[in-house]
Protein backbone atom coordinates (compact mmCIF):
# COMPACT_ATOMS: atom_id res chain seq x y z
CA UNK A 1 0.00 0.00 0.00
CA UNK A 2 2.60 2.17 0.94
CA UNK A 3 4.98 1.77 -2.66
CA UNK A 4 1.32 2.89 -4.27
CA UNK A 5 0.98 6.11 -2.26
CA UNK A 6 4.41 6.64 -3.46
CA UNK A 7 4.10 6.46 -7.00
CA UNK A 8 0.76 8.30 -6.73
CA UNK A 9 2.43 10.64 -5.14
CA UNK A 10 5.47 10.85 -7.87
CA UNK A 11 3.36 10.91 -10.40
CA UNK A 12 1.45 13.89 -8.97
CA UNK A 13 4.79 15.73 -8.70
CA UNK A 14 5.37 15.03 -12.55
CA UNK A 15 2.19 16.28 -13.44
CA UNK A 16 2.36 19.34 -11.89
CA UNK A 17 5.49 19.71 -13.37
CA UNK A 18 4.62 19.51 -16.53
CA UNK A 19 1.53 21.53 -15.96
CA UNK A 20 3.42 24.36 -14.49
CA UNK A 21 5.63 24.21 -18.04
CA UNK A 22 2.38 24.10 -19.78
CA UNK A 23 1.10 27.37 -18.10
CA UNK A 24 4.89 29.38 -18.37
CA UNK A 25 4.43 28.48 -21.97
CA UNK A 26 1.39 29.64 -22.79
CA UNK A 27 2.49 32.64 -20.97
CA UNK A 28 5.27 33.47 -22.63
CA UNK A 29 3.85 32.65 -26.26
CA UNK A 30 0.59 34.70 -24.92
CA UNK A 31 -1.64 32.28 -26.35
CA UNK A 32 -4.15 29.41 -24.62
CA UNK A 33 -4.57 27.06 -27.41
CA UNK A 34 -1.02 25.26 -27.09
CA UNK A 35 -1.91 21.69 -26.63
CA UNK A 36 0.64 19.48 -24.72
CA UNK A 37 0.22 16.10 -27.26
CA UNK A 38 2.38 12.32 -26.94
CA UNK A 39 4.11 10.95 -29.90
CA UNK A 40 4.74 7.36 -29.72
CA UNK A 41 8.31 8.21 -31.59
CA UNK A 42 9.21 11.65 -29.76
CA UNK A 43 7.22 11.19 -26.70
CA UNK A 44 5.95 14.84 -25.38
CA UNK A 45 5.52 18.20 -27.17
CA UNK A 46 3.81 21.17 -27.43
CA UNK A 47 1.28 21.52 -30.62
CA UNK A 48 0.24 25.25 -31.92
CA UNK A 49 -2.56 25.75 -34.72
CA UNK A 50 -1.08 26.30 -38.27
CA UNK A 51 -2.59 29.68 -37.90
CA UNK A 52 -0.79 30.60 -34.73
CA UNK A 53 2.47 29.17 -34.85
CA UNK A 54 4.12 32.49 -35.78
CA UNK A 55 3.62 32.63 -31.84
CA UNK A 56 6.44 30.54 -31.81
CA UNK A 57 8.22 31.06 -35.07
CA UNK A 58 12.02 32.32 -34.18
CA UNK A 59 11.40 32.79 -30.96
CA UNK A 60 14.27 31.84 -28.89
CA UNK A 61 14.14 28.60 -26.44
CA UNK A 62 11.44 26.82 -28.48
CA UNK A 63 12.63 23.84 -31.16
CA UNK A 64 10.11 22.91 -33.98
CA UNK A 65 10.02 19.30 -34.06
CA UNK A 66 7.28 18.84 -36.41
CA UNK A 67 4.93 20.52 -39.00
CA UNK A 68 1.97 18.89 -39.87
CA UNK A 69 -1.77 20.00 -41.50
CA UNK A 70 -2.98 19.80 -37.75
CA UNK A 71 -0.38 22.30 -36.49
CA UNK A 72 3.14 22.90 -35.65
CA UNK A 73 4.59 20.83 -32.70
CA UNK A 74 7.48 22.40 -30.86
CA UNK A 75 9.63 21.61 -27.47
CA UNK A 76 11.33 23.83 -25.04
CA UNK A 77 15.17 22.84 -23.74
CA UNK A 78 13.26 22.03 -20.62
CA UNK A 79 10.81 19.67 -22.13
CA UNK A 80 12.91 18.27 -24.28
CA UNK A 81 15.57 16.99 -21.40
CA UNK A 82 12.67 15.74 -18.97
CA UNK A 83 11.39 14.11 -22.52
CA UNK A 84 14.07 12.19 -22.79
CA UNK A 85 14.22 10.91 -19.38
CA UNK A 86 10.28 9.97 -19.32
CA UNK A 87 11.36 7.75 -22.55
CA UNK A 88 14.04 6.04 -21.16
CA UNK A 89 12.68 5.73 -17.67
CA UNK A 90 9.64 4.45 -20.23
CA UNK A 91 11.41 1.82 -22.10
CA UNK A 92 13.43 0.70 -19.41
CA UNK A 93 10.30 0.07 -17.71
CA UNK A 94 8.68 -2.14 -20.31
CA UNK A 95 11.43 -3.95 -20.56
CA UNK A 96 11.45 -5.12 -17.25
CA UNK A 97 7.61 -5.70 -17.37
CA UNK A 98 7.78 -8.15 -20.35
CA UNK A 99 11.17 -9.87 -18.90
CA UNK A 100 8.42 -10.74 -15.65
CA UNK A 101 5.79 -11.63 -18.14
CA UNK A 102 8.54 -14.16 -19.61
CA UNK A 103 9.47 -15.41 -15.86
CA UNK A 104 5.99 -15.99 -14.94
CA UNK A 105 5.16 -17.91 -18.04
CA UNK A 106 8.45 -19.78 -17.59
CA UNK A 107 6.83 -20.72 -13.90
CA UNK A 108 3.50 -21.32 -14.66
CA UNK A 109 4.60 -24.05 -17.22
CA UNK A 110 2.02 -22.56 -19.88
CA UNK A 111 2.08 -20.84 -22.78
CA UNK A 112 1.12 -17.22 -23.16
CA UNK A 113 -0.93 -15.77 -26.03
CA UNK A 114 -0.64 -11.92 -26.35
CA UNK A 115 -3.99 -10.46 -26.69
CA UNK A 116 -6.11 -13.92 -25.70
Amino acid sequence: MEAEYVALTYAAGELLWILELSKNVKNDLRTYSIKLEFFEKIGFAFRLTLKEEHYARNKKGYITIDIQSSGVGFQTANLKENNERYCNLRKDYEEKQKKIVDQMVDVSGCEYVEGA
